[in-house]
């Protein structure tokens, strides 16, 4: 048995045609042609030397190799899945505006460090800072962050 990279190209294929029952099925799912199914399945047994499914009229059925392979092939899944969730997004840079109210003494003593540092990180960020004691409402979209001390939580 030789297994290459591409065999895991295959998996998609195993998993869909596992997990809906049929070639046919698993090409529906999949947006593709019961061929390609076929195909894909095909390389993927060629590549571990052994039938991994049985193609009967009412569907499939895993073979031993195939029971084997499932949950491996599941959990291999998962690690790309949660891989691709984790990068998704990196290659775009952070653009925009940040509207920033806070009052003044927060402001100048607390606020004005952390905000630089972040502009340093986040140089594609142009930063509105908004020193007022006047309250700017989220909500309204009058701000992005409101900074305020209060006495009582409710304030």
């Amino acid at each position: 048995m030789s297994l290459s990279i591409n065999g895991w190209e295959q998996m998609p294929y195993f998993l869909a045609t596992v997990r809906h029952g049929s070639l046919r099925a698993a090409a529906e799912a999949l947006g593709t042609t019961h061929a390609k199914v076929s195909r894909h399945l095909n390389a993927s047994e060629t590549s571990y030397g052994m039938q991994l499914l049985r193609r009967t009229r009412g569907g499939v059925q895993l073979t031993e190799a195939g029971k084997l392979l499932l949950p491996i092939a599941e959990e291999a899944e998962t690690l790309f899945l949660n891989a691709q969730q984790r990068l998704t997004g990196l290659d775009r840079l952070e653009t925009g505006t940040l509207r920033f109210s806070v009052t003044g003494s927060l402001g100048y003593e607390v606020i004005s460090p952390i905000l630089t540092k972040f502009a340093q990180a986040f140089p594609g960020i142009d930063i509105d800072v908004r020193v007022s004691d006047l309250i700017q409402d989220i909500n309204r979209l009058e701000t992005d962050v409101s900074l305020r001390i209060a006495d009582e939580e409710t304030d």
